[in-house]
């Protein structure tokens, strides 16, 4: 039985959205997994049949209809927290409106599920999407060894590599049924701006949840760390970076 995950947020542009697609890394894991997706009234419906999940980005007037049931607590949820019977979910703008069994409200348009329970979105709480771009490097090597072949490497992003990397990685966990994330970015080259930023406008396209934190270093290997010495940073210019994240509202609530 396929399962759809939702995410209540509004595409800012889902037209460019769609041309997310999955990576080969994906690819090559799950090999009969056919990605596809559609635009349905301002509405991006993304789907992995492989993975048997889908990620949804809702759109108002809009309704689904879940036929098998719908995940949640409530009136007519059975012990293993499904109601029963011919589920909805309806969306009003950036908010799910109602959810329920039987007789289905008005809605702009209808989209049918195919007899699928609906889920909410899965929750990643650890993430490093910068590192989407070399995760094929050194594979084979212990976590130090690994850090240390990555870190020079890691120390030529900007905010186009960053921007590539989160759409990337947020569209392959948008796939799998993931529709927030917490990422944590801690290597800031210096010279280097926007890179916070350009993963949560990547974020913002996709139509997925995104809580970025801004992490540092401030060891370098000439010290006795691990990070070559241009990836270090002086802790007042950390605070005060975090500070003008802070106020930027790095917690996107475009999900």
């Amino acid at each position: 039985m396929p399962v759809w995950a939702i995410s209540v947020a509004a595409a800012r542009n889902p037209a460019q959205a769609v041309r997310a697609s999955v990576p080969p890394t994906l690819m090559r894991r799950t090999p009969s997994a056919a990605a596809s997706a559609t635009v349905r009234n301002g509405a991006l419906i993304s789907r992995l049949s492989g993975l048997g999940a889908t990620a949804g980005v809702l759109a108002a007037g809009l309704l689904f209809a879940a036929g098998a049931g719908v995940a949640g607590a409530g009136a007519g949820t059975g012990a293993d927290g499904v109601r029963k019977g011919s589920g909805w979910v309806l969306a009003d703008g950036p908010a799910i409106a109602a959810v329920g069994v039987g007789a289905e409200p008005e809605a702009e348009e209808r989209v049918d599920l195919g007899g699928a329970v609906v889920t909410p979105g899965l929750v990643n709480t650890h993430h490093h999407l910068y590192q989407t771009l070399t995760r094929a490097r050194a594979q084979e090597a212990d976590l130090f060894t690994w850090l240390r072949e990555l870190y020079p490497v890691w120390a030529g992003i900007d905010a186009e590599a960053e921007y590539a990397a989160a759409r990337t990685g947020l569209a392959e966990l948008a796939l799998s049924g993931c529709t927030t994330v917490f990422d944590h970015h801690y290597v800031f080259p210096r010279g280097r701006t926007g890179l916070v930023e350009a993963e949560v406008q990547a974020a913002r396209e996709l139509g997925v949840r995104i809580v970025a934190s801004r992490g540092s270093m401030d060891l370098g290997v000439s010290d006795g760390g691990l990070p070559p010495d241009e990836l270090v940073e002086e802790l007042d210019a950390v605070l005060a970076e975090t500070e003008r994240l802070a106020a930027f509202r790095i917690c996107s609530s475009s999900a």
